[in-house]
């Protein structure tokens, strides 16, 4: 789907996946009311913001999916800023080029990893921090740094040694 969600009526989430996907030009969305789902997948390439009702809760009974892509998030917030919107989880989630604020992860996790924006107010999610990547420069300097304190610690122990 590319659009908003709105129940009128009853849905029945039984066994499938709901997806929101880019599309028709869409960059934004909502997702309204309180709401469940078995599988709930909501990525983009392009970057969409999607917004959910503030003090409602989305609940997933099986894989909650989330993701954007470089320089593309998924942005995530509440209907309201300031106040949280939640997602009650049977499973814990994971995502990333995710940019999350006012949403609170209940019973279950939601771990981003490192291309991800904590922008606030999000109990139950964490993000990862970036592991930082050394070039061969980087890892010669490195080890040359480390080459050096061991010879001084080796030096130290000779002239504290009888």
């Amino acid at each position: 789907m590319t659009g908003s969600w709105t129940v009128d009526g009853t849905f029945n989430a039984g066994t499938g996946t709901v997806s929101f996907l880019d599309g028709c030009g869409s960059i934004g969305a909502t997702i309204s009311g309180s709401n469940t789902f078995n599988d709930l997948s909501i990525t983009t390439a392009t970057g969409r913001l999607i917004r959910l009702d503030a003090g409602e809760t989305t609940t997933v009974s099986g894989a909650l999916s989330l993701g954007g892509a470089s320089g593309n998030l998924l942005v995530l917030r509440s209907s309201v800023d300031g106040s949280e919107t939640f997602f009650d989880l049977d499973a814990p989630a994971s995502g990333d080029f995710v940019d999350v604020k006012d949403h609170h992860a209940v019973d279950q996790p939601i771990s981003l990893g490192p291309n991800s924006v904590g922008a606030g107010n999000t109990t139950g999610w964490s993000i990862a921090a970036a592991v930082p990547v050394l070039g061969v420069l980087g890892l010669l300097a490195l080890a040359g740094g480390l080459q050096l304190t061991a010879r001084r610690v080796l030096r130290r122990r000779a002239r504290e040694s009888p």
